[in-house]
């Protein structure tokens, strides 16, 4: 879908308002993608900005009339009402990490972010993200402003989101899962399946000195899993696991997860070997169990788990 915005060039500082008469034409492609098996609408937004001194928000018309909001932030979900922004700005700017949505009864509507941390929920059920705030200065009101000539932003800027109806409330349709899935997508890796296939035979070439000459060994083998095993999963309503990686000391991998919402749950979490309770800091430990342990997780509790072969 595409647009042409005729945007004022820049801004006048000495009247006060934008420049009159001189527009910079902005292209705007706005492409909406719906896979199959997929619960949410994709919108890759492409802007190439000539203009100075302004601000570009993409508005989403939910159609639901809720008086507060719900978003992300940092290892929590919150609401947010009227009232919630930062009383000294003239806008009523909110913050997310990777989505916002409304609920109204059993219907909801999420938009899943990436980049797109400043929103604002607006009259008549509408949610405004900012794509881009094109600005040359820095806290333009003091007399130490801060010359930031980039910032304008004039090149081409391209970002994504996604746009996902659900039913029930956000954690409930596991809107943080989703948002989670959508932000940093599985990466997948390739390698022969059946080594013995590309060793066994002769090659194109019939020449006897050219054997193993399709052999590919793994690069990996210590990171081989059995086929259909998951090296981790954590089972539990509410909860959100926000990092899986190598310990800092190197003596295992650690896993840490959040309850997301406002009541207490168990959480299931199976690896192979041993799984030990640890603080944030990895510095103590408290042995659960091998291979599965179950645990109880209070309301917005962050927990992290060091595991072991």
């Amino acid at each position: 879908i595409p647009y042409l915005l005729p945007l004022p060039v820049g801004y006048d500082d000495e009247k006060g308002c934008r420049i009159e008469g001189i527009t910079a034409p902005t292209p705007v492609e706005l492409t909406l993608t719906l896979r199959r098996g997929q619960p949410y609408v994709e919108t890759a937004v492409k802007v190439e900005n000539h203009a100075l001194w302004h601000r570009l928000r993409l508005v989403v018309d939910t159609g639901l009339s809720a008086k507060v909001s719900t978003a992300d932030i940092p290892f929590d979900v919150v609401t947010h009402g009227d009232d919630f922004h930062f009383q000294q700005t003239e806008e009523k700017i909110l913050a997310n990490t990777s989505f916002a949505a409304l609920c109204e009864g059993e219907q909801g509507f999420a938009v899943l972010t990436e980049g797109q941390h400043a929103y604002e929920h607006m009259e008549g059920g509408k949610l405004a993200f900012t794509l881009l705030r094109a600005t040359g200065g820095i806290n333009r009101s003091s007399s130490a402003q801060w010359q930031a000539p980039g910032n304008q932003c004039l090149r081409t800027i391209k970002t994504r989101l996604a746009l996902a109806p659900f039913t029930g409330d956000v954690i409930s349709a596991d809107i943080p899962g989703m948002a989670q899935r959508f932000h940093a997508p599985l990466l997948a890796a390739v390698s022969c399946c059946d080594p013995h296939k590309f060793t066994g035979g002769r090659p194109c070439v019939q020449d006897s000195e050219l054997n193993e000459l399709f052999y590919l060994p793994d690069s990996y083998p210590e990171t081989a899993m059995q086929s259909n095993r998951s090296a981790l999963t954590v089972t539990g309503r509410g909860l959100n696991v926000t990092a899986f990686k190598s310990a800092e000391n190197g003596s295992g991998e650690v896993v840490r997860f959040v309850n997301l919402s406002r009541e207490a749950t168990t959480a299931t979490v199976t690896a192979e070997g041993r799984i030990y309770r640890t603080n944030m800091a990895e510095t103590r430990l408290h042995y659960l169990g091998r291979d599965e342990v179950s645990l109880p997780v209070g309301p917005k509790q962050i927990i992290t788990l060091l595991l072991r072969r």
